[in-house]
């Protein structure tokens, strides 16, 4: 019983960035949050080591677990409304704080997208569109519409839902927002002013209005800043998101390895990560189980490994020379032991664990 309530305390990390967000604006460090995201996440990984099986987990914790992403989207438009009223009063004096709050204020609405696409997935229309309205807020209301596609079935190349084995971390990214741009002008019918499906059409329509209402409370708070402070959100929200979805599944098709079930994304066994994230990281068992709960997910034996967590995989990806000296290997490993992954366990990175082996390279499809 001890260790499920403790299993379940770790998704209470989903809160820290919020919470941060406004005591840092209160107290005068506005970078609060950003430094813990960018410091503090990736060292998590040495005090929680790597993943363990989810427990089969008692009823009342299973319910409170199911409650938590929309506790979360509660306690989020909390927060927003006091960095709102602090902005309104205290807003950063320097140029240096205003940058430290931005970033703070983009990243976390960025791990907001985690919980709204739980809540995305969920069968209960009350839950989705709570998650549509959360994607909202965090300033990336395409999300239902993205996410519908992403799940329609093995992620394209073609389509920009995943990259080509040479392609950049910038190049993938406006292609795929070039994408995601062409998806909603044609299912959301900008010019017929209809949609395919109503419930899709509502969805996104609340959810831009929150993005508008929200942007309109900022600019109306704190002014030029407050606009500007949004608008930076908004734009590291919707490159973080493209990233993101790089990373995943970057060098992978279903053609790829000859398997009983296609590899079509890279997971990572960090345990913190998983508990911030809602378990996007065990994105391949995601992407086989979409409507399972994030608290029954586990990881898939035969994914690949990524050699780091996110918020450091995220800084290297944008640096493509580095990115490929990194990833190369890991590749290659889980090409020759599709069903022999590597951890590193309380280890910062696995960078060391996957060496290079050229004259045992495998060949990969372009």
């Amino acid at each position: 019983m001890w260790e499920q309530r403790f299993a379940a305390m770790g998704y209470l990390s989903i809160f820290v960035l919020p919470v941060l967000l406004v005591l840092g604006a209160y107290i005068g460090e506005p970078a609060l949050a950003m430094g813990t995201a960018l410091i503090a996440y990736p060292a998590a990984r040495a005090v929680f080591g790597s993943c363990r099986r989810p427990p089969v987990w008692r009823e009342g914790l299973a319910t409170l677990l199911h409650a938590l992403p929309l506790l979360y989207a509660v306690a989020l438009v909390v927060a927003v409304v006091l960095l709102l009223l602090t902005l309104r009063t205290d807003e950063p004096a320097t140029a240096l704080g205003r940058l430290g709050l931005g970033g703070s204020l983009a990243l976390t609405l960025l791990f907001a997208t985690c919980p709204a696409h739980e809540l995305l997935h969920r069968r209960e229309a009350r839950h989705a569109r709570v998650g549509a309205w959360l994607a909202g807020l965090g300033g990336y209301p395409w999300l239902c519409i993205e996410h519908r596609h992403h799940h329609s079935g093995a992620p394209s190349r073609s389509a920009a839902e995943s990259p080509r084995w040479d392609e950049s971390a910038w190049t993938f990214s406006a292609r795929r927002i070039a994408a995601i741009a062409r998806d909603v002008h044609r299912l959301c019918g900008l010019n017929a002013g209809s949609c395919r499906t109503a419930l899709m059409a509502s969805h996104v329509r609340e959810a831009c209005g929150v993005t508008a209402l929200s942007w309109a409370m900022f600019t109306a708070c704190g002014g030029w800043t407050g606009f500007l402070l949004y608008a930076f959100a908004v734009v590291i929200v919707t490159l973080g998101m493209q990233v993101m979805t790089y990373i995943q599944h970057w060098g992978l098709a279903a053609h790829s390895i000859t398997q009983a079930q296609p590899q079509i994304a890279w997971e990572d066994d960090c345990q913190f990560q998983a508990w911030v994230t809602l378990h996007i990281s065990f994105h391949q068992s995601h992407h086989r189980q979409p409507t399972l709960p994030f608290y029954r997910l586990a990881m898939s034996a035969d994914a690949p490994r990524l050699p780091a967590g996110y918020i450091v995989l995220i800084a290297v990806c944008l640096i493509p020379s580095v990115w490929r000296l990194l990833m190369r290997p890991a590749m290659d490993y889980w090409a020759r032991q599709p069903l022999k992954p590597l951890s590193s366990g309380h280890r910062l990175s696995c960078f060391h664990v996957y060496p290079a082996a050229p004259s045992d390279r495998v060949r990969h499809d372009l």
